[in-house]
């Protein structure tokens, strides 16, 4: 069976992040997982994915790295490393938020 993970890599943009995954949480044919590839946020990123953990439609992994400047294709590359299990077929979707680049109003 096909699965999907949906990898969202994010560095201290929780604001962005609660948007982005109250979007996922309204989509209409959800992924299999939603993993969040986290680039060295503070703990404010890291609190916000806790609460989302408690009651999200689908498993919500956290996958963290110490912040060493900009690696996000090192944190994406760890994302579908842990999306690929049991040799499944694997379908992921990547989707960014970074501090400097997603323009959203209100964060």
């Amino acid at each position: 069976m096909i699965k999907t993970s949906l990898i969202i890599s994010t560095y201290n943009r929780p604001c962005a992040l609660k948007l982005c995954l109250e979007s996922v949480k309204r989509l209409i044919q959800l992924p299999d997982e939603v993993i969040i590839g986290d680039d060295g946020s503070n703990d404010d990123t890291r609190s916000l994915i806790a609460s989302y953990q408690k009651d999200f439609p689908v498993p919500l992994f956290h996958v963290w790295q110490e912040d060493k400047g900009f690696r996000v294709a090192k944190i994406r590359n760890k994302c579908i490393v842990k999306g690929i299990r049991d040799g499944e077929a694997q379908i992921t979707v990547v989707s960014s938020i970074q501090e400097s680049g997603t323009v959203i109003r209100g964060c």
